[in-house]
């Protein structure tokens, strides 16, 4: 059976516009970095905001490049990683709106929405690592967080979250979807940065 055949549309039919809202989100968040905040602990265990942010670099430039093949010409070295965030988060949203249905990840095909999708779950938890790091209480936005919930099951398996994040924590179905999709994530959602409770990617 074609892998494309088994998605399912409800869930990825808009990763596009999901891609969008969470970099948008993870624009909201790093408006509260300063030069002081970039030492900040962050939920992520041993890294600090600058570490943080210049993964949050690094993952703006992978999903732009996987759907356009193209990434921005900003330096890896940028001695500024938040102007280069917002560079990288342009970049993606322009890509956001003509990402193609088919592209390739390491050579091999792969739906164009679920690269969207996988993109859209990792900046919108790294925009929530980000606010939490400033001191800010900015959850992932209920639409956006609910959508993302129904969709971290399927992304984030057995098989692929050793790699991608930490083990899932124990929280309340009745919480705020935003609290729901962090603890999947590993990540205590009433934490202090710093906590150890993170996901490694």
């Amino acid at each position: 059976m074609d892998e494309r055949t088994a998605i399912e549309p409800e869930l990825f039919g808009d990763a596009a516009t999901l891609l969008e809202r969470a970099t948008c989100y993870v624009l909201g968040a790093a408006a509260g970095i300063t030069t002081a905040t970039l030492a900040n602990a962050t939920p992520c265990a041993g890294w600090n905001l600058r570490t943080l942010v210049a993964h949050v670099n690094d993952s703006l430039g992978v999903v732009a490049d996987t759907l356009a093949s193209r990434v921005p010409d900003d330096g890896e070295d940028s001695a500024d990683p938040v102007a280069t965030l917002r560079n990288r988060a342009r970049v993606l949203l322009e890509t956001c709106l003509a990402h193609p249905d088919d592209v390739h990840v390491d050579g091999l095909p792969l739906d164009g929405r679920i690269a969207a999708a996988t993109g859209a779950l990792e900046i919108a938890v790294h925009g929530w690592d980000i606010a939490r790091a400033c001191g800010q209480d900015s959850p992932i936005p209920d639409g956006l967080a609910t959508a993302l919930v129904r969709l971290a099951p399927v992304v984030v398996t057995e098989a692929t979250r050793p790699c991608l994040f930490g083990p899932p924590v124990a929280w309340s179905r009745q919480a705020a979807p935003g609290e729901r999709l962090v603890a999947y994530l590993g990540r205590n959602p009433v934490a202090r940065p710093g906590g150890g409770l993170t996901p490694r990617g």
